[in-house]
């Protein structure tokens, strides 16, 4: 293991991490604004096209990270910033380890659930798709939990192993957040 492929790893993990922290915050916003009854009533008062247009593109968005995530380590001879690439090249460094590869599978289980959602109405329009209509991707809201909770765990397990600090990004709130925007929105249609 040289020093230069760790650092390379280093670099290309950050991104990877922060597109995982991308992911996380999809979520986090998509559940605080339609995750309550209370709280979809207050959207529709307020700008009823513009939510219901901002639910498509968050779950289209869902759909595509969770996919990115869960890539394979190459497709059509190009490295993808992938889960897989990730491990890949842990296993290379001889820094895998056993919980590592046990997430990475669990992950991966969950992005095989999405897999025909993303493939087959967000980055494809497939005919036979449309015409059937339907819910692609359908998965429960613990199995969303599972994977968001695995995600965050594999992102601290490889962060450790490269010698860098683990980052608990389940909760991202602060000033100007969703929460601020939706009790604005409360305060302005009551």
């Amino acid at each position: 293991m040289s020093d230069v492929e760790v650092e390379q790893l280093k670099v290309d993990f950050g991104i990877f991490r922060e597109n995982c922290i991308i992911l996380r915050g999809t979520h986090n916003t998509f559940f605080s604004l339609y995750g309550a009854d209370e709280t979809q009533q207050i959207l529709r008062k307020a700008a009823a096209h513009f939510f219901d247009d901002l639910h498509a593109l968050l779950i289209e968005s869902y759909f595509l990270r969770v996919g990115r995530v869960c890539d394979p380590a190459q497709s059509r001879g190009k490295a993808n910033l992938s889960l897989a690439y990730i491990v890949e090249q842990l296993e290379a460094l001889d820094l895998a380890s056993e919980e590592i590869r046990s997430l990475a599978m669990s992950i991966t289980s969950y992005g095989k659930l999405t897999k025909n959602a993303r493939n087959k109405a967000v980055a494809h329009n497939d005919l036979q798709a449309s015409r059937n209509g339907g819910i692609l991707g359908g998965h429960t809201r613990e199995e969303i939990d599972e994977f968001l909770q695995n995600v965050n765990q594999f992102t601290d397990m490889v962060a450790k192993q490269l010698g860098l600090d683990p980052l608990d990004y389940s909760v991202q709130a602060g000033p100007g957040d969703v929460i601020d925007l939706i009790k604005l929105l409360k305060k302005a249609t009551e």
